[in-house]
């Protein structure tokens, strides 16, 4: 009996001939606040993966077509409206055009500043091919595909600068022409002259800074406070050529000098037209023509120096500013 008993025991003990019953495991029932949870992470994950889905669709159009409007160009596709931005991808045929008529022009100053010699012109020389380097630059925006933002930080400096150069040959015009009328004068024009250097060099300066720094998300408000400083600062400059030039005006040279105001003068307007364009981009809405024109843009940025290039080189400036070449012709 006794082993009948240890015999059984060891059966019911034994897991080879003793099958367990299958483990059932039942899922925990989710609370409301789980599910409340699941369903804001899932809401997450389908916005991220639309957002993706959009900006790799725009990435895809803008690589298929560069000119496409749906495409929106702001280099580290951060914009904001306090920034100069380039919104869209420019025309390649424009800035290669316009590029080469400010080679032309350029040229063009060169061949005559060699005819009447005077070098006083030659910062009209040097603008025009800043325009043309810019403008270069911003044609080949279309056709990088790296380094964008490093080529409209240079072409964007490249326009400011023959501004500049532009705003210097006009102050030394408008002084030149008014020691003409005023003799006595005559002394101080080299110190007149030299201190519109300093300050285009100055302000050179401020528009090369500016430009690298205002793109920078910790140091763009002050890049682009410094841009703008210049441009409304040409904008004053210009408004002063034009006193210079009515007061030589009112010593009575409006009628043998016709040609010579007229150069001035509407080489200034346009100067102040473009230095008022440049400075109010940052002011209007990144849909705004001023943005995303680039007919606009062509014209009020580019075509108002260019024009002023025109007017020098079509009208004989470096001629009939050589006043001392004037003078032996009179004799």
């Amino acid at each position: 009996m006794a082993d009948q008993a240890v015999s059984s025991i060891v059966k019911c003990l034994s897991l080879e001939k003793v099958a367990l019953p299958p483990r059932i495991i039942h899922p925990a029932q989710p609370t409301s606040s789980s599910l409340d949870t699941y369903m804001a992470l899932e809401t997450m994950s389908s916005t991220f993966t639309e957002k993706e889905a959009d900006n790799q669709d725009a990435l895809d159009t803008a690589t298929k077509n560069p000119f496409a409007k749906s495409a929106v160009f702001c280099l580290n596709k951060n914009c904001t409206i306090a920034r100069d931005w380039l919104v869209y991808v420019p025309n390649q045929v424009v800035g290669w055009v316009l590029g080469s008529v400010s080679l032309v022009l350029g040229v063009g100053v060169l061949v005559a500043i060699m005819m009447y010699r005077n070098l006083a012109f030659f910062d009209a020389v040097l603008a025009m091919l800043e325009l043309c380097i810019s403008l270069y630059l911003r044609a080949a925006i279309g056709r990088s595909e790296a380094h964008h933002d490093q080529i409209y930080k240079a072409s964007m400096a490249f326009q400011y600068l023959a501004g500049i150069q532009l705003y210097h040959l006009l102050a030394a015009m408008a002084i030149r022409l008014y020691v003409h009328f005023h003799p006595l004068a005559l002394n101080r024009q080299k110190y007149a002259i030299a201190f519109s250097r300093i300050l285009s060099i100055c302000l050179a300066v401020l528009v090369i800074v500016g430009s690298v720094i205002m793109f920078d998300d910790k140091s763009g408000q002050a890049g682009i406070r410094l841009v703008e400083a210049v441009a409304f600062l040409l904008v004053g400059l210009a408004l002063a050529l034009l006193c210079v030039v009515a007061r030589v005006m009112a010593l009575g040279g409006a009628t043998h000098y016709k040609r010579h105001f007229i150069i001035l003068v509407v080489s200034i307007l346009l100067l102040a037209v473009w230095a008022a364009f440049v400075g109010s981009r940052t002011f209007v809405a990144l849909d705004s023509p001023a943005r995303s024109n680039e007919a606009m843009f062509a014209v009020l940025g580019y075509g108002t120096l260019l024009i002023i290039g025109a007017a020098v080189l079509g009208l004989r400036a470096p001629m009939y500013f050589n006043f001392d070449l004037a003078s032996r012709w009179q004799k």
